[in-house]
């Protein structure tokens, strides 16, 4: 039998489970909860919803670093202006291949 190429390929759903892999981790970290649609929705932003914690999570497989690092800034200032209204510190959640990050605002330490 003819091996099936689409099959061993990189398919968005495989994206997709690895990131709700990332929120459900992250929110027992923080002892918080996924946000529903993943932050899609009115009034509901972000990814992960912890008691004093807003956090948006990104992750990417190291052949997607350069749009990864054009889009941290548009992602830390969104993440910011959603943690304000919603009285709670931001922070954005990277994930590098295999490597983990928490980026927070320097005022948040101290």
């Amino acid at each position: 039998m003819a091996e099936i190429k689409w099959l061993h390929q990189n398919r968005p759903f495989d994206k997709i489970k690895k990131s709700r892999k990332q929120e459900k981790r992250l929110a027992k970290t923080f002892s918080g909860r996924r946000q529903f649609a993943s932050g899609a929705l009115s009034g509901a932003k972000g990814d992960v919803r912890a008691k004093y914690r807003l956090i948006e999570a990104k992750r990417t497989d190291k052949g997607e670093n350069e749009f990864f690092k054009a889009n941290m800034i548009k992602w830390l200032e969104k993440i910011r202006g959603e943690a304000i209204k919603d009285n709670r510190m931001p922070a954005l959640a990277v994930e590098v291949g295999k490597k983990r990050y928490i980026i927070i605002e320097e005022c948040y330490f101290g």
